[in-house]
């Protein structure tokens, strides 16, 4: 790969023009953009790429745009050079923000592109799909009751104490950065669970369905993988995301509250948080990574995620799979836990990226089909 002879366009999400979001929402996407923007432009620029463009991209101009680098790419390519779309959609649609329709539609421009592809990004997008794929493959996760509907709650939260036994937690189907997570979300008997998922289906984020799983109180990891089967899968050293002591064990856990406490739209941080992150032991490294590729494997990963494991309990040995983070967000501060991991992993930013352009270029050159995820 020449990165001089490689212009890499970046796709970044903007809310549609007619679609209203809660301030939480808004918080959970817009936060960091600039700096996120500089800081990918300059990364890129140190790695000596050729140009280094960035689109605003929404559901009302994605195909106008992307046509329009198409055409670009087809004159690039007379002079001996290569477009690359260095993707960073990674809405719901729901939300306002571009997702799944920006993704099957770059597939068939045939322009190498980074990132998700459409069907690994839309089988982690929903967690109850992406569970059942992993149990599917005998991953770890922990069992699962979705909510079918309002009239079945009771039915649905008395089989979900059944299958795991209580504490419960209660989480959206379609949720990211925590967002529809709170305290209340930890249930220690039936009346509290359909309690608050009486409250859920009322609010934004339950809007997609919610489900119930076992709450498991031990560690938290994250692991970076990125990739595919057909190309060779990168799994970075494992990280601990460790709560402060001062948390009871059953708030050590990323509610909403708790993780965008102290943070705004005007690019303030709190100056002291609730967690950090540290290098996972030793001893948990290889379990650890092999826990994430099989999950990354499992749902036929291609490109890149973050996998979110945790503990049964407090000294437990057993690993449960959270949740495969198709797409997760791509960058560099303090701040993010893409930022966190490479800084622990001493990966520097411009070759992070270079390496998701280079797998671009060979997943455009040699498409796969996908296998896995099912």
């Amino acid at each position: 790969m020449d990165p001089s002879k490689i212009a890499v366009h970046i796709l970044v999400g903007e809310l549609s023009t007619d679609h209203a979001v809660s301030d939480s929402l808004l918080l959970t996407n817009e936060y960091g953009k600039e700096e996120q923007r500089q800081d990918l432009s300059t990364a890129l620029r140190r790695a000596a790429f050729a140009q280094v463009t960035i689109h605003s991209t929404n559901l009302e101009n994605f195909r106008d745009l992307l046509d329009g680098l198409v055409r670009e790419s087809d004159r690039l390519k007379a002079d001996g050079c290569q477009l690359v779309l260095l993707n960073l959609i990674d809405g719901t649609e729901v939300d306002g923000y571009p997702g799944l329709t920006v993704i099957r539609y770059i597939e068939t421009l045939n322009v190498p592109f980074t990132g998700s592809d459409a069907t690994f990004y839309h089988i982690s997008t929903s967690k109850p799909r992406l569970k059942q794929a992993l149990l599917n493959h005998h991953v770890a996760t922990p069992k699962y009751v979705e909510v079918r509907s309002k009239k079945t709650v009771q039915e649905d939260v008395i089989s979900a104490g059944e299958l795991t036994g209580f504490p419960l937690i209660i989480k959206p189907s379609i949720s990211y950065a925590s967002y529809g997570i709170s305290d209340q979300s930890v249930v220690h008997n039936a009346q509290d669970a359909i309690r608050h998922i009486e409250k859920l289906l009322l609010d934004e984020p339950a809007s997609d369905g919610i489900f119930l799983e076992k709450f498991l109180s031990g560690r938290e990891f994250t692991v970076l993988v990125t990739g595919s089967s057909a190309t060779g899968v990168k799994v970075f050293p494992a990280v601990e995301r460790v709560f402060n002591e001062s948390l009871p064990v059953e708030k050590r856990f990323l509610a909403f509250e708790r993780y965008w406490s102290g943070y705004d739209l005007a690019g303030n941080e709190p100056t002291t948080r609730v967690y950090e992150y540290r290098i996972a032991s030793e001893k948990d490294q290889e379990t650890l990574q092999q826990l994430a590729r099989d999950a990354y494997l499992a749902l036929g990963g291609s490109g890149y995620a973050r996998v979110d494991i945790r503990e049964d309990g407090p000294g437990s040995s057993q690993l449960y799979v959270l949740e495969v983070n198709a797409q997760c967000g791509v960058a560099f501060s303090s701040s993010s836990t893409m930022g966190e991991i490479l800084a622990i992993s001493k990966t520097a930013p411009e070759d992070f990226l270079s390496r998701l352009i280079e797998f671009a270029l060979i997943r455009n050159q040699f498409p796969q089909t996908n296998e896995k995820a099912s």
